[in-house]
């Protein structure tokens, strides 16, 4: 089965130290659930923030213990990961060592890059996992409602807040 890891961008020092491990602990348990529930493609953006880090452990559990699994990275355009954070582009380099494939869905900016990123994952997947703010707007609020339009099923990590969701049912 197909798991797409979708989220907004949390930056550092948006949360405090202790809730960011903790959300971070959170995912990291969630993808080795999905992994004993026979997900075994996981197709992930890469935006700085949490969707990397994700990334990055896909990449960690696939090198160290589940060499079963494939791991595709998906970038709305070509990334100048040269401007970003040592940390992230050490996590992306990590990621990228690891992945299976990479796709890059535009050459260059362009206003619909995101949208597009995120329904070519949606669309390829069988669960879509969400990393959301609980804003009802922006890229990936109109991520969630494209799944809803196309049935999938969603797992809405959110915050502190852990839960499975039936919005592709409403």
């Amino acid at each position: 089965m197909v798991c797409c890891v979708i989220g907004n961008k949390i930056k550092r020092n948006t949360l405090d130290m202790h809730r960011e491990m903790m959300l971070r602990s959170a995912l990291w348990d969630e993808l080795e659930k999905l992994i004993y529930e026979d997900y075994s493609c996981f197709l992930c953006g890469i935006k700085e923030g949490l969707e990397i880090d994700m990334a990055s452990h896909l990449a960690y559990l696939k090198k160290v213990e589940y060499q079963h699994i494939s791991l595709e990275i998906v970038l709305s355009r070509k990334a100048d990961t040269q401007n970003w954070d040592g940390d992230y582009y050490s996590k992306y380099v990590d990621a990228k060592s690891e992945c299976d494939k990479t796709t890059v869905i535009s050459p260059v900016y362009c206003k619909k890059a995101m949208e597009m990123r995120n329904r070519y994952m949606i669309d390829q997947s069988d669960l879509v996992l969400v990393i959301w703010n609980g804003i009802k707007k922006g890229d990936i609020w109109n991520a969630i409602q494209y799944a809803q339009s196309k049935g999938k099923n969603i797992l809405l990590m959110k915050r502190k807040k852990i839960f499975c969701s039936d919005l592709a049912k409403d």
